[in-house]
């Protein structure tokens, strides 16, 4: 049986790629909510809504980074699962930490970008994003069960000297 629901110890790849679009909609939509209207009673003249848009500036920016970030990592996130027809559950769980945490470290950055540990959380949870996603493509090379034929992907990566850079950034197994 060459279906993955039937196999011990794997994940049905549909149902992975569902989780993982999800997890990455819930967590675009949610930043957005940080952008929310001025206050209807403060603003009384275009110069009160011109100077309340303004103040949303950080939060807005915040925001289109956040998406923008996101969406590369969902592409990349796709662009590996094109060539693995099969997830166990470490592969599935790997990324998805680190992208629901993207709301909540977009909105703080937003709020306190002046402050250096707003910064320093928004950056962790960058790297944690990348982190994650040089572990996912490690965990493919080194379970070569996942991938029953070897992509033309793979073989760039292997010709480019890729799985080594990649082991060695994604640190000790």
């Amino acid at each position: 049986m060459s279906d993955a629901r039937h196999q011990p110890g794997y994940l049905p790849l549909n149902r992975s790629e569902a989780l993982t679009d999800g997890i990455f909609a819930v967590a675009m939509t949610l930043l957005v909510i940080e952008l929310k209207l001025p206050d209807q009673g403060l603003v009384h003249s275009a110069d009160d809504l011109n100077g309340a848009l303004l103040a949303l500036l950080p939060k807005a920016f915040a925001w289109g980074f956040s998406v923008f970030v996101l969406a590369l990592f969902w592409i990349g996130h796709h662009r590996v699962f094109a060539h693995v027809p099969r997830a166990d559950a470490r592969l599935v769980i790997l990324e998805l930490a680190a992208a629901s945490l993207m709301p909540f470290s977009s909105a703080l950055s937003g709020e306190y970008g002046g402050q250096l540990v707003s910064q320093a959380i928004y950056s962790t949870n960058m790297a944690a994003l990348g982190i994650t996603a040089l572990l996912v493509l490690r965990h493919v090379r080194t379970h070569p069960e996942l991938m029953t034929v070897i992509s033309p992907w793979s073989r760039r990566l292997e010709r480019r000297g890729a799985p080594a850079a990649i082991d060695a950034a994604a640190g000790p197994a």
